[in-house]
């Protein structure tokens, strides 16, 4: 469904960027706002605040993710994520030395990172759409490698596309970051004081000149996993107030069979109590934040950055630049998770899990090939503004929309052809 509303939105921008709203798409973007609190003052436009501000929360819930799954999901142990990593480097690798070896144009050299990326949303979306025909362990897999996918992008954005860095500002956010840690140690198990403390490493973080994003992964590396009450626990607390529940409705005569005693409603408390305290505050924050990044912060982030100008007194001079990382998302994501997972199973490196014959392996790969948010991310770090960033949104949106059509019609009719 996200994968949809990304769609929608993307759909949207473009279609207004190319008719006479299109004046109106940039007043909104370049509206100003601004937040004022006695002598702090922060003023940025809708476009900064979108990019700067909102994707924050989706690096956290990005981390957060990566976290939980190097702890307790596909990525726990070395057996169950040595496949999806090796998966994942070959579609980061083989799409930059495409971009690499066949650039000509010393002007976009920055953007060699641009193709690296796999969209969760919407590889995860095309894949829904062939129903209950795709197993379980395909799904499993293409979450695995797209979240390992994930932390690489992250790293080379770290590492690769930081401005001048302020280190009064970098010392101050890394101080915020240290009572985070602290907080951890100390076993703080609400997520209040960690969201707090976490604007303040964000605002730091902006003024620093390192990525404002990158506050989100920091941040989400702080959240503890650990919940106030074990999951055993919660089970005999959870049998212990049914228990008394079904009593209590079995000893007393009642009208009206929807109206509950007074016990009753305080087995309710203590079992709605439980199920806050059985979850971590990572869990927490991860299912509380999954909704908004998906329905409110990538569609605001796609509608704000896809919006290219094809037509009118701005036209494009057109390069072989967006037909460079087509091809790197393409064909170079495709090839690289391919190969070199079966270069793993032939080196006897990993076992593939039942579901993944060598055709899926080939129809997963495709699939990693959808760019989108990621690969957007990026070509706006290597371009602030400008025509070769119009061309890269062209090109991560073309390559994205033929590895998605094509991932979809090869896994219908060649994977899952005899399946209903």
């Amino acid at each position: 469904m996200s994968g949809i509303v990304l769609l929608i939105a993307t759909s949207i921008a473009l279609i207004v960027a190319n008719t006479p709203l299109y004046h109106l798409y940039e007043k909104f973007l370049h509206f100003p706002i601004s937040f004022s609190f006695g002598d702090f003052h922060i003023h940025h436009e809708v476009h900064a605040w979108i990019n700067d501000g909102l994707m924050v929360v989706f690096f956290l819930l990005v981390t957060l993710e990566i976290k939980r799954e190097s702890l307790i999901g596909v990525l726990s142990t070395p057996k169950k994520a040595l496949l999806p990593v090796i998966a994942a480097l070959g579609g980061m690798v083989v799409p930059v030395l495409i971009f690499v070896l066949f650039n000509k144009n010393p002007e976009v050299d920055q953007a060699w990172a641009i193709p690296m990326a796999t969209d969760i949303a919407f590889s995860l979306g095309i894949l829904s759409l062939l129903g209950s025909r795709v197993p379980l362990g395909l799904k499993v897999f293409l979450t695995a490698f797209a979240i390992a996918d994930d932390l690489g992008a992250v790293l080379v954005i770290v590492f690769f596309y930081s401005s001048t860095i302020n280190f009064t500002y970098l010392g101050l956010a890394f101080a915020a970051l240290f009572l985070l840690i602290l907080a951890n140690k100390l076993n703080v198990r609400v997520v209040f004081p960690y969201v707090l403390v976490g604007f303040v490493v964000w605002y730091f973080m902006l003024e620093s000149g390192v990525h404002s994003t990158i506050a989100g992964v920091l941040v989400g590396l702080t959240i503890p996993i650990k919940s106030h009450i074990s999951t055993p626990d919660f089970f005999r607390k959870m049998r212990t107030s049914f228990r008394l529940f079904l009593v209590e409705e079995n000893k007393t005569e009642k009208k009206h069979e929807n109206i509950m005693t007074k016990n009753q409603l305080s087995c309710l408390d203590n079992i709605s109590n439980d199920a806050r305290l059985v979850l971590g505050p990572l869990q927490n924050l991860e299912h509380g934040l999954h909704n908004f990044s998906a329905f409110v912060v990538l569609p605001l982030f796609a509608f704000a950055n896809t919006g290219v100008r094809l037509v009118g007194e701005a036209e494009l001079e057109w390069s072989f630049f967006p037909f460079l990382i087509m091809m790197a998302l393409v064909v170079g994501k495709t090839l690289g998770i391919f190969s070199f997972s079966m270069l793993a199973k032939k080196l006897k490196i990993v076992e593939f899990p039942k579901e993944l014959s060598t055709k899926a392996l080939l129809g997963m790969g495709i699939l990693g090939g959808i760019g989108f948010t990621m690969s957007l991310f990026i070509a706006m770090l290597s371009f602030p503004k400008g025509p070769y960033l119009d061309l890269a949104k062209i090109g991560i949106l073309g390559g994205s929309f033929i590895a998605g059509v094509t991932g979809y019609f090869y896994l219908k009719y060649v994977v899952f052809k005899n399946e209903k």
